[in-house]
């Protein structure tokens, strides 16, 4: 399966140089999904950014984790609708596939994990100054969350790239979005209740 093919030397070298964009922010978490690919890009952005930091593995960025039921069954269900087609249906108002969650479901999940207590030793380490989170995913989750939230199509054109990202922050109203340099806040009610 695609997830378990590991990154190629130019996937290394291209999330190091991601890596040095980040060199002046003080690393936070930084959680992969269990796929090589994930975190071995993970343990690259850090090499590049100089952080002595362990790229911690979740579930729930694996795959469509935040979306699963059942794996067999919602593996059954990419296969009869492929990658995009199965994306597709996940934003659409019908019922979820076999073996996956209701899209607000998984998207609630998925964001009470981004914005969630991000250590037991927060306040000091806020006092030491702001963190930077990296969290590293699959194209398929990123494209349900910008479909989600942002109204975007999952069609060639818009979908995520290698290294592509989704940058998330907490507001006192609720998250901002920024995808592909277009910011949107989305209100708490909109994120789900879990998140807050």
């Amino acid at each position: 399966m695609g997830i378990e093919v590991d990154l190629t030397e130019e996937g290394v070298r291209s999330a190091e140089v991601l890596g040095t964009v980040l060199t002046q922010r003080r690393p936070g978490r930084l959680l992969a999904s269990p796929a090589p690919r994930c975190i071995n890009t993970g343990r690259a952005i850090a090499r590049g950014a100089g952080w002595m930091a362990d790229v911690d593995t979740d579930a729930r960025l694996s795959g469509m984790g935040c979306f699963f039921v059942d794996g067999p069954s919602a593996w059954a269900s990419f296969a009869a609708h492929g990658v995009r087609g199965t994306v597709r249906r996940q934003l659409s108002e019908d019922a979820p596939l076999p073996g996956l969650h209701p899209t607000a479901t998984g998207v609630t999940a998925f964001m009470e994990l981004i914005v969630s207590s991000r250590a037991p030793a927060k306040a000091e380490a806020e006092a030491a100054g702001p963190t930077l989170d990296v969290l590293v995913t699959h194209d398929v989750i990123l494209a349900v969350l910008v479909g989600h939230f942002l109204k975007i199509p999952p069609d060639k054109a818009n979908w995520p790239e290698f290294l592509e990202g989704l940058v998330i922050w907490p507001s006192t109203a609720g998250v901002v979005l920024v995808w592909r340099g277009e910011a949107i806040e989305i209100p708490w009610d909109a994120v789900g209740s879990a998140a807050r």
